[in-house]
């Protein structure tokens, strides 16, 4: 485990924060330093035995949503990368793989549960079914295609080719959890092998070739080959 830990001072003097108390904020700091390059805890009982820190506080973080318990010995931070990135030459990945397959990044980069039979690939679970927040990310990701059509580069249209049928062999063509999933695992493995944030270019492009690339379909299985030959070309 690293011996440095980061904090956003957007997080840390919001007002939310200051709500809390002082040891109950004081907590959350044991927490962010104890945590594992994830930002798994899985000796928060220590972390209060050895602070002298009451459980109600424990509880209180819980309840506000900055901690979530998956079991009775272990908690994720749920803002840990809002607070740390994580060179991609020192990340040590979390010995909780299966825990963390039961979350999810949002779009503001903080955990949430998942569903565990929409899962879609070993690192990232599938996000939850939302309606309204899927068809209002839908109509944001066509506004952000149509303002760079234009700016799309010669080499990103050979690289992508028009979809010809559907996904050959797969009954998840038309399945926007699917897609969502698949998307999700697509920022992750950006994150965390090059740190960059080029994920959402690179799905736009996905999405406007309806997920087939050289007239082959982009799967859980695949994705991370393609995501690399795209890299490549940058």
């Amino acid at each position: 485990m690293a011996k440095r830990r980061m904090l956003s001072i957007d997080f840390c003097e919001s007002d939310h924060f200051y709500m809390l108390s002082p040891t109950a904020r004081m907590l959350y700091v044991h927490f962010i330093l104890n945590a594992d390059d994830d930002g798994f805890v899985d000796k928060w009982r220590t972390v209060l035995r050895c602070s002298r820190i009451e459980r109600r506080h424990y509880e209180t973080l819980k309840d506000h949503g900055y901690i979530i318990e998956l079991n009775e010995g272990l908690i994720v931070i749920t803002d840990w990368h809002r607070h740390n990135t994580i060179r991609a030459d020192r990340y040590i990945a979390t010995a909780y793989s299966k825990e963390l397959q039961c979350l999810v990044l949002d779009e503001n980069k903080r955990y949430i549960k998942g569903k565990s039979d929409l899962l879609v690939d070993s690192c990232v679970p599938q996000i939850r079914e939302d309606k309204n927040r899927e068809e209002k990310i839908r109509k944001d990701n066509i506004s952000v295609r149509e303002e760079k059509e234009s700016a799309f580069t010669t080499n990103d249209q050979s690289f992508l080719h028009t979809r010809v049928a559907s996904l050959p062999g797969s009954d998840t063509n038309d399945d926007p959890l699917f897609y969502n999933g698949l998307s999700n695992a697509i920022r992750l493995y950006f994150m965390k092998k090059y740190q960059s944030l080029k994920s959402k270019e690179f799905i736009d492009l996905c999405e406007e070739c309806d997920w087939v690339i050289d007239g082959e379909a982009i799967t859980p299985d695949n994705y991370k080959t393609y995501v690399d030959l795209w890299m490549a070309k940058k």
